[in-house]
């Protein structure tokens, strides 16, 4: 092996889209279906090639192609669940945009009622709105953690490895 081989970067694996991205995704998350380990918005990242050249995850273009992908739900579009479903049960007590974002992040095999219970946490305008509540009401407005940041759209960046926004919808990543 020569320098000038040792030195060429390999090419960076491609990234993702479509049907490859939707079922590498699915696998990913049917992997870990009855363990107890838990599959991160950056494993996803990384398994569907979103990652810069300076090796740091590009989670702004992965969130653009899975937008592709799974579609963009309007506000005015309301999903409807097959009767009897547990969608059509949830959706008595949840949004069923909120349902639908569900499914269409963590997968239908992931829903239940306990874990839509753990991993909803309301409808925001955004992440930073959501994070400053969450927040003031966990710490009221002194004492705050170190994680906390006045800009709150900081924070919420802070926070985004342990929740996702999906629509103005906001689910915890680890439950």
């Amino acid at each position: 092996m020569n320098n000038e081989t040792a030195m060429t970067p390999t090419a960076p694996a491609p990234r993702l889209t479509g049907d490859a991205m939707n079922t590498t995704i699915d696998a990913l998350l049917q992997s870990v279906i009855g363990s107890l380990k838990v599959i991160t918005t950056s494993d996803k990242v990384r398994a569907c090639g979103y990652i810069k050249d300076d090796g740091n995850l590009d989670y702004v273009s992965f969130y653009e192609a899975l937008i592709e992908v799974k579609g963009v739900l309007t506000k005015d579009y309301t999903p409807k669940f097959e009767e009897g479903s547990i969608a059509a049960e949830l959706a008595e007590s949840y949004p069923a945009e909120a349902i639908q974002a569900f499914i269409d992040y963590f997968g239908e095999g992931l829903l239940c009622d306990d874990n839509l219970e753990v991993a909803y946490h309301g409808e925001y305008e955004s992440g930073a709105e959501f994070v400053k509540e969450f927040v003031e009401g966990c710490h009221g407005d002194n004492a705050h953690p170190w994680w906390v940041v006045t800009d709150w759209e900081a924070t919420w960046e802070n926070l985004r490895g342990d929740f996702i926004e999906l629509d103005g919808y906001i689910f915890s990543t680890q439950w």
